[in-house]
């Protein structure tokens, strides 16, 4: 399922010292910064609250990989039409946008009719996104922790049980 590096990095992340809690949601809140339509600024802002926090920084980083050339396409066009259903303005309120009077003083109006629909739409969207990673984290995270604590002692013992 996974590549060698791959394999690396999702074991080192399931066997981190921390707890399963804070392992899941560190990776949760990396999703929820991930998503966010601070393009460019999701890796300063997810270091900044891993360190605020003293959260795993790997697992924080590794959320925010959900924001990538192939999701973007997906992610922003789903915030913005949730954020413009929500503020009850026109999904389709891209169209009325004049692209040849950007250089206009009109420009910051424009670009407020298509950041406030974004991020509107992204507190829910992550929120809802977020939550749901954390419970599969936390349960992935538990699940891996526990067969490997099961075959760490079967391997102490050999018999599988106690040694008494």
């Amino acid at each position: 399922m996974f590549s060698g590096r791959g394999k690396k990095i999702l074991k080192k992340l399931m066997g981190l010292n921390d707890t399963v809690h804070r392992t899941a949601l560190a990776f949760a809140l990396g999703i929820f910064i991930g998503l966010s339509p601070l393009l460019g600024l999701q890796t300063l802002l997810a270091l900044f609250i891993a360190f605020a926090f003293k959260l795993n920084r790997a697992a924080v980083l590794v959320g925010t990989l959900v924001n990538n050339p192939w999701t973007i396409p997906l992610i922003y066009p789903a915030e913005f039409l949730l954020g413009a259903s929500l503020l009850g303005s026109p999904g389709h309120a891209l169209s009325g946008l004049k692209w040849g009077s950007f250089l206009s003083l009109s420009v910051l109006e424009q670009i407020k009719s298509i950041l406030l629909p974004l991020f509107v739409g992204y507190i829910p969207l992550a929120a809802g996104i977020a939550l749901g990673t954390y419970f599969i984290t936390f349960r992935l995270i538990f699940s891996y922790r526990q067969k490997a604590s099961l075959s760490e002692s079967s391997t102490q013992h050999p018999g599988g049980g106690h040694p008494l």
